[in-house]
């Protein structure tokens, strides 16, 4: 086919498509697009502003979520945090050859009032003095963002056999204390943590740090 004959058959559908439009007797069907169809295309648009994606809440595994470990001349003590089925607790173990055996898990807040409120990242701490050990998390509040209250903190005096609760060093807990840090020698055992006893600040999401030591195995 040459291109004259194409151009003659495009005018001659042209010229057909114009005569149905202006002849008062016929019905547009194929050019005009009546408003209610207009309507659903526009709203079945998979590109329409008002599609979003769901975000949901996944439900926290059981398992451990909290851990920390420290190595005592010989000895190592471990501090774990485990959700099961909605209840969070916090174990301690402890070993005598690099690991190869632990002992049997010793639940350390069993005595506590609070609860427990740990994660990756605000993870229960463990330290040690002697025979003296301590352990410090955040606990629980129905009252503050994302469940977080003031410090919770017990002591063993006798290697981890028993755990008895201790006073917080925090004199704050009208809010969260969250983001151990803990280090330990002969002498003392000394904590860091954040909150936000001062209030805002100038910059976003910043809280204060918080600095103490016990020299008597948490007792004071």
């Amino acid at each position: 086919m040459n291109i004259n004959r194409l151009l003659m058959i495009s005018l001659g559908a042209l010229s057909m498509l114009s005569g149905c439009s202006s002849n008062p007797g016929s019905e547009q069907v194929s050019v005009q697009a009546k408003p209610e169809q207009q309507v659903v295309t526009a709203t079945n648009d998979i590109t329409a502003p008002a599609a979003k994606t769901m975000h949901r809440h996944r439900p926290l595994p059981n398992g451990v979520i909290s851990l920390d470990i420290i190595r005592q001349g010989d000895n190592f003590h471990m501090l774990t945090g485990r959700h099961q089925d909605g209840k969070k607790s916090l174990w301690y173990q402890t070993s005598s050859n690099g690991g190869d055996d632990w002992s049997e898990p010793v639940q350390i807040d069993r005595d506590t009032t609070n609860g427990v409120s740990v994660t990756r990242g605000n993870d229960a701490r463990i330290a040690a003095q002697g025979d003296n050990l301590v352990a410090v998390w955040t606990s629980h509040s129905t009252s503050n963002r994302h469940g977080a209250g003031p410090m919770s903190m017990v002591r063993s005096s006798d290697g981890g056999r028993t755990w008895q609760t201790a006073k917080i060093p925090s004199e704050w807990v009208e809010g969260p204390n969250a983001f151990f840090a803990l280090g330990s020698d002969e002498k003392s055992i000394r904590i860091v943590w954040l909150d936000s006893r001062n209030g805002k600040s100038g910059v976003k999401g910043s809280q204060g740090m918080r600095y103490a030591y016990t020299n008597d195995g948490g007792a004071s």
